[in-house]
């Protein structure tokens, strides 16, 4: 290069242009991609999904345990409580309560009297002789004669000894040897009430057979000729004296004695039936038990003339 004279230097490559590189590939970047294409690329680590990640496993553990059906237990229910109502007793009925009271009731024989009595109690002097019987009747039945025989069931026979004798109370206790025999019970002073049902049962007439029963009811209790008595409108004729009246426990109420046929002015009246009352009775049982009421050898042994007491005679009296 020459200075001009306006310039320092002067270019002396003027007219001289200098060639441009030649263009051919790029061997650096070529190689550079190459290089990461065949590089394997890095798959991006997704961030984990922490509570997803547990779900499933909880999920594969649940999977994984056998699969069983639970057996129900059987629990039994609760019971509710209920009130079972108390049953009310049924009553006896009539037919009942004969059947029951018919094995004690006795057929009295004295003489050409027929009355009727009812075994008191089984086993005397002592409860181990219970071959024994004692049998309560009415003094008239069985006054003034020599002998007395007693009919059980209807069909057994037994001579009878007179253990005691009231004749102010129309009372008489008799003793029968040997059997099985079966006794009634007394009643309780509280069932004597007016209006309760009263059942009279004996031999009315000396008919033969079964002992035939009254009903009716109590009408009143009175004391009356210095002994307690039982009205009743069940009907008592003669034969049924010395018989037992019953109440609706089939227990002793009393000894059917008499009624009465006519008014004190000569009326006939009904349903005017009478029995000693178990006060009466209880009151002079022990006396006849033990020998102090008991009739002398000689009034037993000496009957009375013609004509025999009966029922008729009684109420006669």
């Amino acid at each position: 290069m020459v200075p001009s004279s306006g310039s320092s230097f002067i270019d002396i490559n003027f007219g001289c242009e200098q060639s441009p590189e030649p263009k051919g590939p790029n061997i650096g970047a070529t190689v550079a991609a190459a290089v990461q294409t065949a590089l394997p690329k890095a798959t991006p680590t997704p961030t984990p999904n922490i509570p997803l990640t547990v779900e499933a496993q909880v999920q594969q553990k649940l999977a994984e345990i056998p699969t069983q059906t639970p057996t129900p237990t059987s629990v039994p229910p609760t019971p509710t409580p209920t009130h079972t109502p108390t049953p009310t007793p049924t009553p006896p009925t009539t037919k009942s309560i004969v059947d029951n009271v018919r094995p004690a009731i006795v057929r009295i024989e004295a003489g050409q009297s027929t009355g009727s009595g009812f075994i008191t109690q089984v086993g005397f002097p002592t409860a181990e002789q219970y071959t024994t019987a004692l049998v309560l009747t009415n003094y008239h039945v069985i006054e003034g004669v020599s002998s007395v025989e007693v009919v059980v069931g209807d069909s057994l026979r037994f001579d009878a000894v007179v253990w005691g004798v009231d004749p102010a109370n129309d009372l008489a206790l008799l003793r029968i040897c040997c059997g099985l025999f079966e006794s009634l019970e007394w009643a309780d002073q509280s069932e004597i009430s007016e209006g309760d049902q009263a059942i009279a049962i004996g031999y009315p007439l000396g008919i033969p057979g079964k002992a035939s029963i009254t009903n009716g009811i109590i009408s009143a209790e009175r004391y009356e000729f210095g002994q307690w008595v039982i009205q009743t409108d069940a009907a008592i004729n003669p034969g049924n004296s010395g018989g037992p009246l019953i109440s609706s426990s089939g227990k002793v109420l009393g000894i059917n004695t008499r009624k009465e046929f006519y008014s004190s002015d000569g009326r006939p009246v009904d349903g005017l039936g009478f029995a000693v009352s178990l006060k009466t009775i209880q009151s002079v049982l022990e006396s006849l038990k033990s020998g102090y009421m008991k009739p002398t050898p000689q009034a037993t042994a000496t009957p009375t003339p013609p004509p025999t007491p009966n029922a008729w005679s009684y109420y006669n009296k």
